[in-house]
């Protein structure tokens, strides 16, 4: 293994496998990861990417329902640049082999998630994840790059000239030196350890994500919207082992379903965004509406009966395969906010530089583009989006 590099990205979910394709560009580049490669909550995405019509008007909606959404808490310049970025991103995609959902004109289909003005989430049936990860995945391999697997960073300092010094662990717990002229962290939001403390589900599996996170934060980088997460409305309940579940995709909404009290009334629209339809969620548990099925677990009913099995089969086959394997399909289904998001993050500036020279952050480790919401679709867009960014920031700044 080298000890110096041009650049080297730490993470290899979505953020950091985008900006290591852009950075492998300069040669030196390496790609680091605490795991196998591509072992990251990327590969989980469901619903889809948000991706405008090709008009002025529809890029102004998009830009418009963030910062409605946001609650007027996003950094407006880091919104116009993603939603400008959105187009070129999910085409470099196709190009490599992503092959998103079409109609039988071959117009890719757009559908509707909460808080959006107009349809705009495009997906791989609900399996947007390993669709993309496979794609990006292919691409890094083909890349000119050396992969550093299974090392965990556990700090980064700057040197003397303004290179930075990385500090890596194995699983044998053997430490390990890197040099570097430019960083791109990629390593993802705090949202599993934040479930711990809460004490609630999540959709996140068990993760070290927050090692660097602590790192970053001691080296005073600048953070914003630093205690802002997000629930995901449709968790089913009955998945959570311990304290860690799936969900129902929300674009579940373009189907006539509703959300069904203790009593059988519905509770209020179903297309509302996250932030307000799980606030009404626990706003109605702590007025005890709750229901509870058979095995004593309490939420609401989404009402999965009222949707044509085929459709579901059709639109959403690893729900299908759940329902199915779990004997509930034709069936409504018991869900409930799990912690799905972190919205808080270290500031970046539209190039996703951070407040050091040569350190670039992308992905949910940043924080600013989502405010007090996020829109579905927007997070893996947004790792997408900005990893590819950081990544071309990262070869500018070495040249």
């Amino acid at each position: 293994m080298r000890t110096s590099y041009k650049i080297v990205i730490v993470g290899s979910g979505a953020a950091g496998l985008m900006a290591a394709i852009q950075a492998s560009q300069t040669e030196g580049c390496a790609l680091i990861t605490d795991g196998p490669l591509g072992h990251s909550n990327s590969v989980m995405a469901q619903g889809g990417l948000q991706l405008p019509q090709a008009t002025a008007e529809s890029e102004e909606r998009f830009y418009e329902d963030i910062l409605r959404s946001a609650r007027g808490e996003a950094d407006p310049r880091l919104v116009q640049n993603f939603v400008r970025q959105v187009a070129p991103t999910v085409a470099a995609l196709e190009r490599w082999g992503l092959t998103l959902d079409r109609d039988e004109r071959g117009q890719i289909i757009r559908r509707l998630a909460g808080g959006l003005s107009e349809p705009r989430i495009v997906s791989v049936r609900d399996q947007i994840g390993p669709a993309i990860m496979k794609v990006l995945l292919h691409k890094v391999r083909s890349c000119d790059l050396e992969l550093l697997e299974h090392r965990r960073v556990v700090s980064i300092e700057q040197v003397r000239g303004g290179s930075f010094r990385l500090r890596l662990r194995t699983p044998e717990d053997v430490e390990e030196e890197l040099e570097a002229k430019a960083v791109v962290v990629c390593t993802g939001g705090i949202s599993y350890r934040e479930a711990l403390k809460r004490r609630t589900h999540t959709t996140n599996p068990p993760n070290g994500n927050h090692v660097l996170f602590d790192h970053l934060e001691a080296m005073g980088l600048p953070m914003v919207h630093r205690d802002y997460f997000q629930y995901q409305p449709f968790g089913i309940v009955r998945t959570a082992v311990n304290g860690v579940g799936k969900a129902v995709p929300e674009s579940i909404v373009n189907f006539p379903v509703r959300l069904l009290d203790r009593y059988g009334r519905e509770i209020g629209e179903v297309r509302q965004d996250r932030y307000a339809l799980t606030q009404l969620m626990f706003t109605l548990a702590r007025e005890g509406r709750t229901a509870e099925d058979s095995e004593g677990n309490r939420g609401f009913w989404l009402t999965l009966a009222d949707i044509d099995p085929a459709d579901v089969a059709r639109t959403f086959p690893k729900l299908h395969q759940y329902l199915v394997r779990e004997r509930l399909l034709g069936q409504n289904v018991l869900v409930f906010p799990f912690l799905h998001y972190y919205l808080g993050g270290f500031k970046i500036s539209p190039d996703c530089a951070s407040s050091i020279p040569g350190l670039f952050l992308a992905g949910e480790i940043t924080g600013g583009l989502h405010g007090r919401n996020r829109l579905m679709g927007n997070g893996i867009t947004d790792s997408l989006v900005h990893g590819r960014i950081a990544g071309e920031s990262a070869c500018a700044y070495v040249k």
